[in-house]
């Protein structure tokens, strides 16, 4: 749950005894993305043919088998979805049988569809994990037949690139009430916020998410290291 208030009202909560954690909300926005997003579309424009990312390589993701039994549904709690997008998975929003392809939570917070990403990273993310393959397009994702896994797209960023903890840990909590068993997370504590980003009810809720519900988190561990 997430309020305004101020550092002293926040200081009284925590010392009623009334909640288990009250704690600032930490401001959260994408990781690895190029800030020159045209200089993105150009290159994949660029492309004669379609691409493997060597990190699709490098993880060995084409070498897994594909579950027996069940589709795989993913989540990714981005700034969106481009739907409509040539090389991702496309059904209408709004319609039932869209379930099993690609789906999605609007954002409340920013009064944006699920389905429109102004920013882009959101939808890089999606092409990471299932970019349409052997269709002679852009690139490939980690699952490359639609046929077999789905996407569940929690809008936790707007199109500046900014949301919350808190508007990270609803949406991700909506994607696994619609299914998912997968969550992807591309994203870190702002540089600009000056608080701990640290969130002892974040790592709460993702810890139960992981033991509980046997929800597989893949988060992002920053992106300026040296390996």
């Amino acid at each position: 749950m997430a309020a305004e208030m101020s550092t002293r009202e926040m200081l009284e909560l925590q010392n009623s005894g009334l909640f288990e954690v009250v704690e600032e909300d930490a401001e959260v926005v994408p990781l690895g993305w190029m800030d020159d997003i045209q200089a993105v579309n150009e290159f994949v424009g660029q492309l004669k043919n379609e691409a493997v990312p060597w990190g699709i390589t490098d993880v060995q993701a084409h070498d897994v088998p594909d579950h027996p039994t069940n589709k795989i549904k993913v989540c990714v709690a981005d700034t969106g979805y481009y739907l409509g997008h040539e090389d991702l998975p496309f059904c209408e929003r709004n319609n039932d049988n869209c379930k099993d392809v690609v789906n999605g939570s609007d954002s409340v917070e920013y009064n944006e569809e699920w389905s429109y990403d102004g920013h882009g990273h959101g939808s890089h993310c999606s092409g990471t994990v299932g970019a349409i393959g052997n269709n002679g397009k852009g690139v490939v994702g980690v699952f490359s037949d639609p046929t077999k896994w789905s996407l569940e797209i929690g809008k936790v960023l707007g199109s500046s690139g900014q949301g919350s903890t808190t508007g990270v840990m609803e949406a991700v909590e909506n994607c696994v009430r619609n299914g998912a068993k997968v969550v992807s997370l591309s994203l870190g504590c702002a540089s600009w916020f000056k608080g701990d980003c640290w969130s002892q009810a974040a790592q709460d809720f993702y810890k139960d998410l992981y033991l509980k519900d046997n929800v597989l988190l893949v988060a992002a561990a920053g992106n300026n290291g040296n390996s």
